[in-house]
């Protein structure tokens, strides 16, 4: 499937690897000077109001900060596409987002049935790795976790994981170009409960659930069909 809307084009994609299949999603926006002005506003906004400590406790630049927000609510406007075009002729609707941790995270509502269900969608750059290293090992679908800035959080209904192929300090700069995201996959809260593993993800005294690699999540497809459910 290619979908073409005005800006976005979502395209099916399928890793092979040692005889197995994943089915991902791809979505590129065309240069389009009215979404990147929108997603700029957006994110100089949401990089005032975000925690400006990593994980770790370390103090990141403001430029750190807005350009990682620009690409998480690239990522966000990315992920409502697809289930946009995906879930087209379903009876849904989306909520406002909340934001509230640099681009790794943000909340959608996603309201179906008169049900709320929240996603959180995460983001992350995989400029350093091959594709197939992406999805057999290198990410995880990450869902609740503590570090030492953040001592609690409430576990959503899914987890997404998105992905863009730049460094999140790069950002604005990719705005010249087409920019191309990721709809790798996901998971609900029952999958992460019952097969997430908890892993510090490499960062100081924090622990993450995660599953891992990314082919034993669930495929966007499929995601989709039971967020819209």
């Amino acid at each position: 499937m290619r979908v073409r809307g005005s800006v976005l084009i979502l395209n099916d994609k399928r890793l092979v690897w040692n005889g197995a299949a994943f089915d991902y999603l791809e979505i590129e926006f065309a240069k389009n000077d009215q979404v990147f002005e929108k997603a700029i506003v957006q994110a100089k906004d949401l990089s005032e109001k975000v925690n400006p400590h990593d994980p770790s406790a370390v103090r990141r630049l403001k430029e750190t900060i807005y350009n990682r927000t620009l690409a998480g609510v690239l990522s966000e406007i990315a992920f409502r596409y697809a289930i946009s075009e995906v879930g087209a002729g379903k009876n849904f609707s989306f909520g406002k987002s909340q934001f509230t941790n640099a681009a790794e995270q943000i909340d959608v509502a996603l309201i179906t049935r008169e049900e709320k269900r929240t996603i959180e969608v995460r983001s992350s750059g995989w400029y350093l790795t091959s594709l197939e290293r992406v999805f057999t090992g290198a990410f995880s679908v990450i869902g609740w976790y503590v570090t030492r800035t953040k001592l609690a959080e409430k576990k959503k209904d899914f987890y997404v994981q998105m992905l863009y192929n730049f460094d999140s300090s790069t950002t604005e700069m990719q705005l010249t170009r087409e920019v191309v995201i990721l709809f790798a996959a996901g998971a609900t809260r029952a999958l992460l409960e019952e097969k997430g593993k908890d892993s510090d993800l490499k960062q100081l005294k924090a622990t993450y659930r995660v599953i891992n690699p990314l082919v034993a999540a669930i495929e966007p497809h499929r995601l989709i069909q039971l967020m819209l459910k």
